[in-house]
């Protein structure tokens, strides 16, 4: 608790986000079959505020198909 106070305090709140995303292919009228995407973002906020709005000031995010 102490270290994302101290994060929170200096401006740079390390995060990592992960989601695995069902996505299905459609062309035109054909649907194709549905996969999984894989996604890990690695961002930094400046807060974590409920009254503030959080502004994400670096990201780097993978994707990648789960088969």
């Amino acid at each position: 608790m102490a270290a994302l106070q101290d994060a929170q305090r200096t401006g740079a709140v390390p995060l990592v986000f992960r989601a695995d995303v069902p996505v299905r292919v459609e062309l035109g009228s054909l649907k194709l079959w549905k996969v999984t995407s894989r996604v890990r973002c690695d961002l930094v906020v400046d807060s974590l505020g409920v009254n503030n709005p959080i502004n994400i000031k670096a990201s780097n995010c993978k994707f990648s198909l789960k088969l």
